[in-house]
């Protein structure tokens, strides 16, 4: 056998952080306004009524909980309930952060009611997070 015969040695590429980001970044589509963020962190949904944004998940087939698609609340991973009222759906889509009133007589009383919800969605939100990284400013001297 001769010295010189090459090997056939395949070497592993670890990943670079720019591979990394990349990918993460693929599957970030917001439901409600089609940006490149998660549907849970979307500003415009929050001005949405509660029936829209419901409509919204029911017609994209995502889950009431996690708002991904390919699966139902039933068959969903996620191992959290909403925040304000314990059930299983995001918050979001919780009735009791976003009452849904019957008649306008009602609406137009409980305006105040939803201005303190709203205040207490926006904190409950401020809170959850769907992706695990978190971004730190750093400051040079």
């Amino acid at each position: 056998m001769s010295e010189n015969k090459t090997r056939n040695v395949k070497f592993y590429e670890a990943p670079s952080a720019t591979d990394l980001l990349t990918s993460s970044q693929v599957s970030k589509q917001c439901i409600f306004c089609s940006n490149a963020h998660y549907s849970g962190d979307c500003f415009k949904v929050r001005k949405m009524p509660l029936k829209q944004r419901e409509a919204i998940v029911q017609q994209s087939h995502n889950c009431f909980l996690c708002l991904k698609t390919g699966h139902s609340v039933r068959d969903c991973n996620v191992r959290a309930s909403c925040l304000c009222c314990g059930k299983k759906h995001h918050i979001l889509l919780c009735r009791k952060m976003n009452p849904i009133s019957e008649s306008k007589d009602k609406e137009s009383l409980e305006v105040d009611k939803r201005t303190d919800s709203s205040s207490e969605m926006d904190q409950a939100l401020s809170n959850l997070s769907t992706n695990p990284n978190v971004v730190l400013q750093t400051f040079k001297v």
